[in-house]
């Protein structure tokens, strides 16, 4: 069996230079884990500025969003389309989301792994977890869609 993957989700509103830097205390803290995932992030509103070094270059990828404002649930879902038709998400993928102004403890990615490997270990089928934190699993079901966010 495949050791899971998690990779972590954020969609972001930001309108004004406040929440941008609030948005970038996040993705800091993202950067600060103990386990490094990839963090993908739908981006409305007001352009990123963000100065990308090697290390978030390697991990933080954002999609800009033409429109002036969003849903959070449209944005999640051009953001799981998109990276389920770029092979990204896969049969052991795991999602962690966040929120735009989130600040992440630094073992909060590897305590998530953990108790997924855990699972897999024990033969353990895991498909939606419910924890202090949202975490789903994406699979496709037999109609051929995605699974949904946060049953």
């Amino acid at each position: 069996m495949d050791k899971p993957e998690i990779i972590i989700l954020c969609a972001a509103h930001i309108n004004s230079p406040e929440r941008e830097k609030v948005f970038y205390r996040m993705l800091h803290s993202q950067m600060n884990q103990s386990l490094l995932c990839h963090v993908y992030v739908s981006v409305s509103g007001l352009p990123v500025k963000f100065d990308y070094n090697y290390h978030v270059q390697n991990y933080v990828k954002i999609y800009h969003q033409p429109e002036p404002k969003l849903s959070q649930f449209t944005h999640y879902h051009r953001l799981i389309n998109t990276l389920f038709d770029n092979g990204i998400i896969k049969p052991n993928t795991y999602i962690l989301f966040a929120d735009d102004d989130d600040e992440m403890h630094s073992e909060r990615n590897k305590i998530y792994y953990e108790h997924l490997c855990e699972k897999n270990t024990n033969g353990e089928k895991v498909d939606v977890l419910h924890l202090k934190d949202s975490i789903i699993r994406c699979e496709v079901n037999h109609n051929g869609n995605l699974c949904e966010i946060n049953k």
